[in-house]
């Protein structure tokens, strides 16, 4: 059951891992919301913070996050998309984008259980033959339910409680 109360709806860089498919990023084990960042931050500032997200996120051995810090990246691993998305990795990447319209909806029941509200901007691309930008997706309400202490763990402590008969 969600507790009421009015949210406060915010705008904000929101940095997500996307993937082609699914398989990829259920290898992370971690939940496919990174960060929120305050929307005042400037695109070279993202750039500079989504390397070190993906680095610390990404399973890797040490030897990986050593190389992935020290040796020059290849030309497209941080890229800027014409949408103003920013993105870095391969799969699953991560990729940081303002949104609005953010709001945490929680549960009375479970409190390791939240869903993160926002609003997608409308997405555009350039015509191909004019070069003018077209709407290629509209704004979209979307969200993310997440279970933390499954997520981080991998079982519910509410289910480890019902089993030792702590809670009804």
């Amino acid at each position: 059951m969600a507790r009421h109360r009015k949210p406060k709806r915010r705008k904000a860089w929101l940095v997500m891992w996307e993937f082609a498919r699914q398989d990829y990023f259920e290898d992370l084990n971690r939940p496919r919301v990174v960060a929120i960042l305050n929307s005042r931050l400037t695109d070279d500032t993202v750039k500079r913070i989504l390397p070190v997200l993906f680095a610390s996120e990404k399973q890797m051995t040490f030897s990986d996050k050593m190389g992935y810090t020290h040796s020059k990246p290849p030309a497209n691993w941080l890229r800027r998309e014409f949408d103003g998305r920013i993105s870095t990795g391969g799969h699953p990447w991560l990729e940081a984008r303002v949104v609005k319209d953010l709001w945490i909806e929680d549960y009375a029941d479970d409190i390791h259980h939240q869903t993160l509200h926002w609003t997608e901007y409308e997405r555009y691309a350039p015509d191909p033959q004019t070069g003018d930008p077209v709407v290629v997706h509209p704004a979209q309400d979307r969200s993310e339910d997440a279970h933390f202490d499954r997520l981080w763990y991998g079982r519910s402590f509410l289910d480890e409680d019902r089993r030792a008969g702590l809670v009804d």
